[in-house]
């Protein structure tokens, strides 16, 4: 019994060699890939630098409301019309990496409809073979409210 979670299994062929082998195993970890971003509870999105997802995980499908192959294709705004707060910030922080080709890391707490909520988001460049930003790939997840903090220090001990 797993939860409801998905499960898969990738089969490496075998008996290959050379560049069939090589080819065989980089289907295989497409498939791989394809699969962990799909199993991931985070939200995973890729946005192009007009604002539309190229790709989307199945927790995005699940926050945005909308298939995966309804949300490709569609701007940020279209996809989050229900929290406009939101897809303003995602905006402004793609296009932020955009211009400067770094990495953006934000942990904040914040108000989304009538909830308060703590979230991270880590937006980051995906660059062509030129080293060109092509696209900006977001991380959305939720931050345990019981996320560890500083130790106290043993009685009698300062720090």
């Amino acid at each position: 019994m797993n939860g409801g979670a998905s499960t898969a299994k990738l089969v490496v062929p075998e008996g290959s060699s050379g560049e069939g082998r090589a080819a065989q195993l980089a289907q295989v970890s497409k498939e791989f890939l394809a699969f962990a971003l799909d199993s991931a509870t985070a939200c995973v999105f890729v946005w192009d630098r007009g604002y539309d997802c190229l790709y989307a995980n199945q927790s995005a499908s699940k926050y945005a409301g909308q298939s995966v192959d309804k949300m490709v294709g569609k701007n940020i705004g279209e996809l989050l019309g229900h929290v406009p707060d939101l897809a303003r910030l995602w905006t402004s922080r793609t296009n932020l990496v955009f211009q400067t080709g770094e990495l953006f890391c934000i942990e904040e707490t914040m108000l989304l409809g009538d909830d308060i909520v703590r979230k991270q988001s880590v937006l980051y460049p995906m660059r062509n073979a030129e080293g060109s930003v092509f696209a900006v790939g977001l991380l959305y997840r939720d931050v345990p409210e019981d996320k560890p903090t500083a130790r106290p220090a043993p009685e009698g001990h300062e720090s």
